[in-house]
């Protein structure tokens, strides 16, 4: 064009190059199957186990160890949240606001980062969480005067972040249920959220907004504060997994 145009003169430099075809990526995330739902989350670490050592995770038992390997799938399943965004969590972004119980995501921490300016985002506790007893839970780490969620997951000394601790973990898990595949990894559990929600028939701008993701500018999109925590608890919990409730 430039050349036609009688902006450029001389040798096209871009004239021997082709543009190919888009190729799918080896590494893309896929969500889980219904199959692989139930290996994970009606496994002893969700069930009952035997004990708090990571060897006795995996064996039946009657003890529930409600810990962040018990909580931080479930909240990826259930929130449609990253894997950073879970672990990097603070006691104080659990919290009610309008009679409604949130998931408060920021980055008002010097520990904390987010992907994106539209990361920042409220998110309701869906009910299953509620009733496995996660307000318990951070009631618990509150009381203990933690600041961190999950104290218990150390930041990486190479990459400085919760998550890429957290991660490893997940995948050693996923290799004992035997259930790891290529393009299977905890990111999976938000596409996973993503699709139940969507056949739920929640409307796509809803799902966005609580996953953060940026939709294209419009005009209107610059205006007001966006959907009110009733329509987002509404939402949310219209998503089920039925063989994995009771």
């Amino acid at each position: 064009w430039a050349i036609r145009a009688g902006y450029y003169h001389g040798q096209n430099p871009f004239s021997n190059l082709i543009i190919k075809g888009q190729k799918v990526s080896a590494s893309r995330r896929h969500p889980f199957k219904a199959e692989e739902l139930k290996a994970l989350f009606l496994s002893s670490v969700f069930t009952g186990c035997k004990g708090k050592k990571a060897s006795e995770r995996l064996e039946a038992g009657e003890e529930i160890v409600k810990d962040a390997l018990y909580w931080v799938p479930l909240i990826g399943l259930y929130s449609g949240m990253r894997l950073g965004e879970i672990c990097q969590l603070y006691v104080d972004d659990i919290r009610q606001e309008d009679g409604i119980y949130i998931f408060d995501v920021n980055d008002d921490g010097d520990d904390k980062a987010l992907k994106t300016a539209s990361s920042r985002r409220k998110i309701p506790i869906h009910d299953e969480l509620i009733k496995r007893g996660f307000l318990k839970y951070a009631a618990q780490m509150k009381k203990q005067k933690q600041t961190r969620l999950y104290p218990e997951i150390a930041m990486g000394a190479f990459a400085k972040t919760y998550s890429s601790t957290f991660t490893k973990r997940f995948w050693r898990l996923l290799l004992a249920l035997q259930i790891k595949r290529q393009g299977l990894c905890f990111h999976s559990l938000r596409h996973t959220f993503i699709d139940g929600m969507r056949n739920a028939g929640v409307e796509r701008s809803i799902i966005m907004a609580m996953t953060g993701h940026q939709s294209s500018k419009g005009v209107h999109d610059d205006y007001g504060y966006g959907y009110n925590l009733i329509i987002l608890q509404e939402g949310i919990n219209k998503l089920t997994f039925p063989y994995l409730e009771d």
